[in-house]
């Protein structure tokens, strides 16, 4: 399949991009998107034929990481809260090829979402919707929606599951500023926990406000103000001062005293409390830019630019971390710490005794790689290269994308096959090589696919600078 998608590919793993790349990123990125509407085109077709009538309530989620199925597609019901993230990368091919049967199978999956859109099930009601009704929008137009009856429908999905999602801020009347991942009824890493992965989701009620026209006042404004004061709470107490991030911060319950105040920071999914999580920095870094495009609040700016510049800093091209350090390797490990250690920090518990201030060592060895990281950064870097105005970020920002994109098409494992564009791999998504979490297995996720196609959307979109030979170059704004 490689050959006759003619891609011409560096044949070591450790090999540098050569000096080619800037200018052969573009014309591989169409050919990436023939790879991924055949191999996504297969499994609908699989879908559809093991049932016909009732495949879009199929929600392909990760792949198994293990035989008997190794690589085949794990379903989910649309409940899942990676349930939007298929139907996402289906609209993301129809826009790319406009093929009817691609923009058929996202309406059947988008409207199944709709079941959806009155129940404050958790946090993650922004993924969900944002990835099908939240496209729909921005990608049909008068020629396959005519008189616009389904993006009135898109409009309304997005504005109830914005307000479905408000009632999860302050649940319980606890005073925390920021919506609780999930009900009351679900105590999942309770108490009151509010995730960075959080960032990802305030795009919905911000949505719904922009679309309304962005009123003043009223319940719509209310969404909006939830949304930027969540924004503003994730940043104080989620963020650290070198721009890392921390997984979860958990909060007292309840409205008396002390509520709402901070109980815990942990993570959940990555090495330790005071490491980072790869891909929690990449919600923060792809979250923050988003909100400052709705906002302009220069807080988010800042906040973003830090997020980013950590994240860049940290991956295994730099020498800092040699267990981890590849030549030419763009793509993060699923924990920027744990080969070399916990950080010191106020939330260290290694042995969880509740006693704070043991750190968790380092492993001294190659930590696996989380593809799914390195294809959301690079979408918000490409989004955040074209909101900073001083021009030496704009191609740090930039060039950091393409440096991500180009090891996600390119890249070469030790035994010659691509590392992480799944042509060589068993595994049935697009991009293989994608940690759930540290320590977890290797797999395609669907989440990884999703953004993964909004990054190579964005870099298509931008337009090359006068003078300079880019893989992507700058625009205005790539946006959504």
């Amino acid at each position: 399949m490689l050959a006759a998608l003619g891609l011409t590919l560096p044949t070591c793993a450790s090999e540098e991009p050569s000096s080619e790349a800037p200018t052969s990123l573009r014309p591989r990125i169409d050919e990436v998107f023939v790879f991924a509407e055949a191999r996504t085109r297969a499994t609908i077709d699989e879908l559809s034929r093991a049932d016909p009538g009732h495949f879009a309530s199929h929600y392909p989620v990760v792949t198994e990481p293990s035989p008997p199925d190794l690589g085949s597609w794990v379903e989910k019901p649309v409940a899942d809260w990676r349930s939007g993230f298929f139907p996402g990368v289906v609209w993301e091919l129809y826009r790319h090829g406009r093929d009817p049967r691609m923009r058929d199978a996202a309406l059947a999956w988008t409207n199944q979402m709709a079941t959806l859109e009155n129940t404050p099930i958790d946090h993650d009601l922004g993924f969900r919707f944002l990835s099908t009704f939240g496209e729909a929008l921005s990608v049909l137009d008068e020629s396959d929606d005519p008189g616009g009856f389904f993006r009135g429908r898109a409009r309304t999905a997005i504005e109830r599951s914005a307000f479905s999602l408000d009632q999860l801020f302050d649940a319980g009347s606890t005073p925390v500023g920021a919506y609780r991942a999930f009900t009351l009824s679900n105590d999942y890493l309770t108490p009151y926990p509010v995730y960075v992965d959080s960032m990802m989701n305030v795009e919905l009620p911000l949505l719904a406000w922009d679309l309304a026209g962005r009123p003043r006042s009223g319940p719509l404004r209310v969404l909006y103000e939830h949304a930027v004061t969540h924004a503003k709470t994730v940043m104080a107490e989620n963020v650290r001062p070198d721009g890392s991030t921390y997984h979860i911060v958990q909060h007292k319950e309840g409205a008396g005293p002390g509520a709402g105040r901070i109980y815990k920071k942990i993570s959940a999914q990555g090495f330790a409390a005071e490491s980072t999580w790869s891909r929690g920095q990449a919600w923060a870094l792809h979250g923050f830019t988003t909100v400052y495009r709705f906002t302009r609040d220069d807080r988010f700016l800042e906040t973003a630019k830090r997020a980013a510049d950590y994240f860049i800093d940290h991956l295994p091209n730099d020498t800092r971390d040699p267990y981890n350090h590849v030549p030419g390797d763009f793509v993060p490990p699923s924990d920027f710490d744990a080969a070399l250690g916990e950080p010191a920090g106020p939330w260290n518990d290694a042995n969880g005794d509740g006693v704070l201030g043991d750190r968790r060592p380092g492993t001294h060895a190659f930590t696996a790689r989380d593809s799914s990281a390195a294809a959301i950064a690079a979408s918000g870097l490409l989004e955040l290269g074209t909101l900073v105005d001083d021009p030496d970020l704009r191609e740090r920002y930039l060039g950091a994308a393409e440096n991500i994109l180009h090891s996600l098409i390119t890249f070469r494992a030790p035994d010659g096959t691509l590392a992480y564009l799944a042509v060589d791999s068993p595994h049935r998504g697009i991009l293989a090589r994608g940690s759930t979490s540290y320590g977890g297995p290797q797999q395609s996720l669907s989440f990884g696919d999703r953004y993964f196609l909004q990054a190579l959307r964005r870099c298509l979109a931008l337009k090359t600078r006068a003078g300079e030979a880019r893989r992507c170059g700058a625009s205005e704004n790539p946006g959504r």
